[in-house]
C-alpha cells in the first residue's frame, strides 16, 4: 500500500513551487533537471554510514550477538593454561560441535554475517585447542 502513498502530480501542474518539486528534490535551469539532494564529499564518511546502516551493522543484533559470542573466544583463550584436570572435555566437544554447525549458518543467512563466521571459527580453533591440550 506504500506505493499508492507516493503520487505522482497531475501533468497539468507547470508550477516550480508544487508538491512534486519538494518531493523529488530537483529543480529545473534552463531546461535541464538538476538533482539538489546533497552528496556526501568524503567517501570514508560514506564508506561508515552504509556499514553504520547495513543489514549486519551495529544497529542490529546480527552485529552485537557476535560480539557478546567473543567473549567465548576469550574465555577459551584465557584457559589455555589452565591445568587439563580442570577444563571439562564435554563441554569443550560441545563448544566445538555449537560453533561447527553455526559457521554453516553464519555463511548461509543472507546478507552473509561474516563477524559471526569468523567468531565461531576462532571459536572452534581454541576450543579444539583446549581437546588437543586435555588429551
Amino acid at each position: 500500500f506504500f506505493f499508492l502513498m507516493i503520487r505522482r502530480p497531475p501533468r497539468s501542474t507547470q508550477s516550480r513551487s508544487s508538491a512534486a518539486s519538494d518531493v523529488y528534490k530537483r529543480q529545473e535551469y534552463m531546461g535541464i533537471i538538476i538533482n539538489t539532494k546533497p552528496k556526501m564529499a568524503d567517501t570514508s564518511v560514506n564508506w561508515i554510514m552504509k556499514f553504520i546502516n547495513s543489514p549486519v551493522g551495529p544497529k542490529t543484533t546480527h552485529f552485537w550477538g557476535p560480539i557478546c559470542n567473543w567473549f567465548l573466544v576469550v574465555q577459551g583463550f584465557l584457559e589455555r593454561d589452565r591445568a587439563p584436570a580442570r577444563i571439562s572435555r564435554n563441554m569443550q566437544t560441545v563448544l566445538v560441535i555449537y560453533s561447527s554447525s553455526f559457521m554453516r549458518f553464519a555463511y548461509q543467512v543472507k546478507p552473509r554475517n561474516w563477524l559471526l563466521f569468523s567468531m565461531h571459527l576462532m571459536n572452534v580453533v581454541v576450543q579444539g585447542l583446549s581437546l588437543i591440550h586435555i588429551s
